[in-house]
């Protein structure tokens, strides 16, 4: 799988196109990495989607990301900061919802997709089996 990343291109075009290979899970970018196992803190978080990776990273020039699914949460991360110093955070959808990948940082990425498809399709039918067995 490959990303291009461009200094003109919009936070929220990158997201995009991060949910369209990964649906169940969104990238956010920051104004500093996490530090390791630890959370993202939202008052480092870019709120402006019109910003661009040039703007907020060091993208110089056209270039592409090549990952694969089998890469760790932790490792994409790391490997967008350390590339382009922009710091990202993967969450996973989870019951309706959106949580951050931190603690799993050692789950791939398709571990993290996998895990917030069955979270979030699965929850009617826990939400039934629950009222079932306290009836």
């Amino acid at each position: 799988m490959t990303m291009d990343i461009k200094p003109d291109t919009k936070i929220i075009e990158f997201q995009s196109e991060f949910i369209t290979l990964f649906p169940n899970l969104k990238i956010e970018f920051f104004t500093r990495p996490h530090e390791e196992g630890g959370t993202s803190w939202s008052k480092y978080m870019h709120f402006k989607r019109t910003k661009t990776l040039g703007e907020i990273g060091q993208v110089q020039g056209e270039s592409t990301l090549e990952f694969t699914p089998q890469m760790t949460t932790g490792a994409f991360e790391q490997a967008l900061w350390q590339k382009y110093a922009l710091a990202v955070q993967v969450f996973r959808k989870s019951m309706g919802t959106y949580i951050e990948s931190t603690k799993s940082d050692k789950w791939t990425l398709e571990e993290q997709n996998k895990d917030g498809y069955e979270a979030s399709h699965n929850i009617m039918q826990m939400v039934y089996e629950q009222r079932t067995n306290e009836d």
